[in-house]
């Protein structure tokens, strides 16, 4: 479980930063006008579901090793 939650959360990072912090192509800001609407849905989306993640992850650790 703890490889899943690093993975999760390493990709979550990878994501919002590629996306929404560091000016590049990747950025929703710049993506092409006809496009950027269904990027940015889709990286919000992809941010939500990697925290969820992560987050199922951590819980099922926690509960294992009865903390």
């Amino acid at each position: 479980n703890w490889v899943i939650a690093v993975t999760m959360a390493a990709s979550l990072v990878f994501g919002v930063v590629n996306h929404f912090v560091v000016i590049s192509a990747d950025h929703v800001a710049y993506v092409d006008p006809r496009w950027r609407l269904l990027f940015a849905t889709s990286a919000v989306l992809l941010a939500v579901t990697e925290t969820i993640g992560s987050g199922l992850a951590i819980r099922s650790i926690r509960e294992r090793s009865g903390s």
